[in-house]
């Protein structure tokens, strides 16, 4: 590949903020599951906001998005409103940051969720016996990943919202 200066700036600065976007996923995780130890009447430990426990994270693996799916009914007639994984929290969530973080949507919506997928991947190699998801910086993230879009037309590659 060789992209031209402008669009090799856009994918250094996509780099950049997908590994912003990676570091505070894993720290969410972290922090959600270090939520359910505490004990007493606080919800957070570092502000002491005395708050009732209805108020507090229900989910054990994210604390960003809703962790419940839509009911469904299951063969027996049952309504089942199943938990999501952490990483389909995560996934789900990605709109509103795009919201409260309107620099997010200058990245393509499937790099963004790629990257929630590869720190899933991370926690699925922690618990098959490898290491902790670690913090990335500059010189360990140096590439995003696209699930769909990409046009290929001659020896050119057209990768969305790149060119």
């Amino acid at each position: 590949m060789r992209p031209n200066q402008t669009q090799a700036l856009k994918m250094s600065n996509w780099v950049d903020m997908l590994r912003s976007l990676y570091n505070w996923c894993l720290n969410d995780r972290i922090c959600q599951y270090n939520q359910q130890f505490i004990q007493g009447d606080y919800c957070d430990i570092r502000t002491k906001g005395e708050a009732s426990p209805l108020t507090c994270f229900v989910s054990k693996s994210g604390a960003t998005g809703n962790p419940w799916k839509n009911s469904k009914i299951d063969k027996e007639g049952k309504a089942r409103n199943p938990r999501r994984s952490a990483g389909d929290i995560q996934i789900t969530a990605l709109p509103e940051l795009k919201i409260a973080r309107p620099w997010y949507s200058q990245l393509d919506s499937t790099v963004l969720q790629q990257n929630v997928k590869r720190l899933d991947i991370a926690y699925k190699n922690f618990f098959e016996g490898r290491g902790f998801p670690k913090f990335k910086n500059r010189s360990n993230f140096t590439s995003f990943t696209f699930a769909m879009g990409v046009k290929i037309k001659g020896n050119k590659i057209y990768l969305p919202k790149l060119g």
